[in-house]
């Protein structure tokens, strides 16, 4: 069995391999889009399926160049994370994520994640404003 940890980074998706695998598995797909909320039952599309099916039939490649960082923003360790990706601004991508098990505060993050934003990205972009 091949295995690979799949980054949480922008990735090109293909059309007709989405089509492809639709086709494919038919009923994962109807009772995954079924779901009004996930299930455990449902099919991970984009975030794994996608990228073994399409590894596995040579459609995809694996990168190994990009920088990325993960930071689990309800963790101290994250906000550190957060410190060190504006000081070196040195990863081709990053996620802010909210993990599970919050050792901060809701308000005390979403402060820090504001700020980190705002300095990271000081240019709003044109649908921002």
């Amino acid at each position: 069995m091949t295995t690979r940890h799949l980054e949480h980074a922008a990735t090109p998706l293909r059309k007709s391999v989405m089509a492809e695998m639709e086709k494919e598995f038919p009923d994962e797909f109807a009772a995954t889009a079924a779901s009004v909320f996930r299930a455990s039952s449902n099919i991970s599309v984009t975030n794994s399926l996608y990228h073994y099916y399409a590894l596995m039939s040579g459609r995809a490649v694996a990168q190994t160049a990009a920088r990325v960082k993960y930071v689990d923003t309800t963790m101290k360790s994250g906000l550190k994370d957060m410190d060190s990706l504006l000081a070196k601004r040195s990863m081709d991508f990053f996620c802010l994520n909210d993990g599970s098990a919050p050792e901060i505060d809701l308000e005390l993050r979403t402060a820090k994640v504001t700020q980190f934003l705002e300095n990271y990205f000081p240019i709003p972009a044109p649908w921002e404003s």
